[in-house]
Protein backbone atom coordinates (compact mmCIF):
# COMPACT_ATOMS: atom_id res chain seq x y z
CA UNK A 1 0.00 0.00 0.00
CA UNK A 2 1.26 3.31 -0.78
CA UNK A 3 0.26 5.47 2.27
CA UNK A 4 2.90 8.32 1.77
CA UNK A 5 0.73 10.94 1.70
CA UNK A 6 -1.02 9.81 5.27
CA UNK A 7 1.99 8.76 6.59
CA UNK A 8 3.95 12.34 5.65
CA UNK A 9 0.88 13.92 7.15
CA UNK A 10 1.12 11.82 10.18
CA UNK A 11 4.68 13.15 10.47
CA UNK A 12 3.97 16.22 10.83
CA UNK A 13 0.95 16.20 12.33
CA UNK A 14 0.64 17.44 16.25
CA UNK A 15 -0.92 15.54 18.70
CA UNK A 16 -3.99 17.38 18.68
CA UNK A 17 -4.43 17.24 14.91
CA UNK A 18 -3.89 13.52 15.01
CA UNK A 19 -6.94 13.38 17.95
CA UNK A 20 -9.29 15.13 16.00
CA UNK A 21 -8.38 13.35 12.48
CA UNK A 22 -9.60 9.86 14.55
CA UNK A 23 -12.52 11.73 16.06
CA UNK A 24 -13.56 12.92 12.14
CA UNK A 25 -13.18 9.32 10.88
CA UNK A 26 -14.52 7.74 13.98
CA UNK A 27 -11.63 6.04 15.08
CA UNK A 28 -8.90 6.13 17.55
CA UNK A 29 -5.40 7.26 17.50
CA UNK A 30 -3.67 4.01 18.24
CA UNK A 31 -5.53 2.53 15.17
CA UNK A 32 -4.68 4.93 12.37
CA UNK A 33 -1.12 5.01 13.83
CA UNK A 34 -1.54 1.03 13.09
CA UNK A 35 -2.95 1.60 9.26
CA UNK A 36 -0.03 4.66 8.83
CA UNK A 37 2.61 2.38 9.40
CA UNK A 38 1.43 -0.78 7.94
CA UNK A 39 0.57 -2.72 10.86
CA UNK A 40 -3.48 -2.71 10.08
CA UNK A 41 -5.31 -2.25 6.52
CA UNK A 42 -7.54 0.27 6.35
CA UNK A 43 -11.24 -0.76 5.52
CA UNK A 44 -13.20 0.86 2.65
CA UNK A 45 -15.52 2.35 5.18
CA UNK A 46 -12.31 3.92 6.91
CA UNK A 47 -10.38 4.89 3.74
CA UNK A 48 -14.16 6.83 2.58
CA UNK A 49 -13.60 8.57 6.12
CA UNK A 50 -10.38 9.21 5.73
CA UNK A 51 -10.19 10.74 1.75
CA UNK A 52 -13.41 13.42 3.26
CA UNK A 53 -11.41 14.54 5.99
CA UNK A 54 -7.84 14.55 4.14
CA UNK A 55 -8.65 14.92 0.97
CA UNK A 56 -5.84 11.67 0.45
CA UNK A 57 -7.38 9.20 -2.73
CA UNK A 58 -9.19 6.23 -0.58
CA UNK A 59 -7.35 4.15 -3.67
CA UNK A 60 -3.64 5.20 -1.48
CA UNK A 61 -5.59 4.20 1.38
CA UNK A 62 -6.72 0.58 0.95
CA UNK A 63 -6.04 -2.19 -1.51
CA UNK A 64 -9.85 -2.98 -2.29
CA UNK A 65 -10.98 0.65 -3.35
CA UNK A 66 -7.74 0.69 -5.52
CA UNK A 67 -8.88 -2.72 -6.96
CA UNK A 68 -12.26 -1.03 -7.21
CA UNK A 69 -14.02 -0.26 -11.18
CA UNK A 70 -15.72 2.89 -9.17
CA UNK A 71 -12.38 4.24 -7.88
CA UNK A 72 -10.81 3.51 -11.13
CA UNK A 73 -13.50 4.95 -13.19
CA UNK A 74 -13.24 8.17 -11.05
CA UNK A 75 -9.67 8.36 -11.02
CA UNK A 76 -9.71 9.09 -14.96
Amino acid sequence: MRLTALKQWWRDAEPDDKRALARAVKSSVDALRHVVYGQRAASADLAGRLEAATGIGRGELCDACRRCPHYQKNED
